[in-house]
């Protein structure tokens, strides 16, 4: 019953459609003027986006909290999705390049 929203200048927000209210607000991560994915992994513990910093951004769930933040992109990360069988989050940027990193 949780849904993750993200609007450009506004970070990422996690909303219990039950109550219809905003439960979490995630910011750090610049998002001002690209659009941004974000995913909730598999085991629902953290939530990723991307930025337009070229990084990625790992946030924890339960208190909101930035985990980490990964680079090696070039281009803003418009991108990110958890691999649901293995401890991987894969991020794609507005150039076209992937780039995947394992979960520690």
């Amino acid at each position: 019953n949780l849904f993750l929203t993200t609007a450009i200048g506004d970070g990422m927000r996690l909303w219990d459609l039950r109550t219809l209210r905003c439960e979490r607000h995630f910011e750090g991560h610049p998002s001002r003027g690209y659009p941004c994915g974000i995913a909730f992994s598999p085991c629902g513990r953290f939530a990723a986006c991307g930025a337009e910093d070229r990084h990625a951004y790992v946030y924890e769930m339960g208190s909101s909290t930035f985990s980490h933040r990964l680079a090696g992109h070039t281009d803003p990360v418009t991108g990110v999705a958890f691999n649901p069988s293995t401890p991987q989050l894969a991020t794609a940027t507005l150039d076209g390049k992937l780039q995947l990193f394992l979960a520690e």
